[in-house]
């Protein structure tokens, strides 16, 4: 293992802030490959320990001594953690990687280039990648009705059928342009271009509009808290931006593929006190309504698996509990 050979000024260009959560060897590649890969600046690496019990800490501290380490005694989520680590954080710019990220190519200096020609970039990322190197369908558009209306009923996963993709993409075009935006893959985008929305897995951030903008809502505790800052980047005048020359490679989400779609309580947990902040309770009763009609289509579909034998019966009952805590957690916000 390397050694970390950061310059260590008072005032970096960069200051690289990780939050972890038993992860320890993706960590460990992830830092290294910011290591190997990060030469033109001088930067800070700080990663913020959620109580992990994968011996994460102790890696750190043996490893790298030179990361600034804050070890939490608790979980305190995603957007507490982030801005723990902001706090903290001395550089001119802000880089939060997600601890499952790995960077090919230096993510620094392309990043530094360009808001330095444009005063008014607020916040960019970069295109994410699978580990198959296919391009990730990460959205680029701010959560709105219709964008949760093409999630929950899976527009994305269609484009996955060769016979279907350019059916749909035509239907979006004639129909709606947000549709076709949101369908859009990241993979078509060859140069710069402004975006609402980019995923907390990588934000390239300028100190001066967190200035303005504030932190993370740590009422959030791991899902949408990335939208809801970019909403607030975006109100303030800020502009961002996608860079599609720096691929990212992000491991999310490798080792979960379910029967018939994964669900997270807690990620719609975020999504509806992101509605609910920024387009009120009166939003909740549709995003609410469809959330429910999707659902009921997964349970008849993996019905239909286990009638021909495409599924097993506990996978089908763990996905029935999932559901329900999904709809209890959707009526608590």
């Amino acid at each position: 293992m390397t050694g970390l050979r950061i310059v260590m000024i008072s005032s970096p260009d960069v200051s690289i802030i990780i939050v972890s959560y038993n992860v320890r060897e993706l960590l460990c590649a992830c830092v290294e490959s910011i290591i190997a890969c990060v030469k033109s600046a001088s930067y800070e690496i700080i990663v913020v320990d959620n109580c992990s019990n994968d011996s994460t800490v102790e890696m750190l501290r043996s490893s790298y001594p030179d990361v600034l380490l804050v070890a939490n005694k608790e979980n305190r989520g995603f957007a507490k953690a982030n801005n723990q680590g902001i706090e903290l954080s001395k550089g001119r710019y802000l880089l939060l990687l997600n601890p499952d990220t790995l960077v090919a190519q230096d993510p620094v200096a392309p990043a530094l280039e360009f808001m330095e020609k444009r005063e008014k970039a607020g916040a960019i990322s970069y295109r994410l990648l699978n580990a198959d190197r296919s391009v990730q369908t990460t959205t680029h558009l701010l959560p709105n009705l219709r964008t949760e209306f093409y999630h929950f009923f899976g527009v994305k996963r269609l484009l996955k059928f060769t016979l279907l993709r350019p059916v749909i993409v035509l239907l979006a075009r004639v129909l709606d342009a947000q549709a076709t935006s949101y369908i859009e893959s990241y993979d078509s985008v060859v140069s710069a271009k402004e975006v609402q929305n980019i995923p907390g897995a990588l934000m390239f951030l300028r100190r001066k509009a967190m200035v303005e903008v504030g932190l993370f809502d740590e009422e959030f505790f791991l899902y949408s808290e990335d939208a809801d800052l970019c909403k607030r980047i975006g109100e303030q005048g800020w502009k961002i931006f996608l860079l599609p020359s720096t691929p990212v490679i992000h491991y999310e989400g490798q080792s979960l593929r379910p029967a018939f779609g994964r669900i997270s309580p807690e990620r719609y947990s975020g999504e509806f006190y992101y509605f609910k902040k920024h387009y009120g309770r009166s939003s909740l009763i549709i995003l609410r309504a469809m959330l429910v009609t999707s659902l009921a289509f997964r349970v008849v579909y993996g019905l239909g698996r286990l009638l021909f034998r495409r599924a097993e019966y506990r996978g089908f009952i763990g996905q029935l509990n999932s559901f329900k805590e999904t709809v209890v957690v959707s009526f608590r916000v």
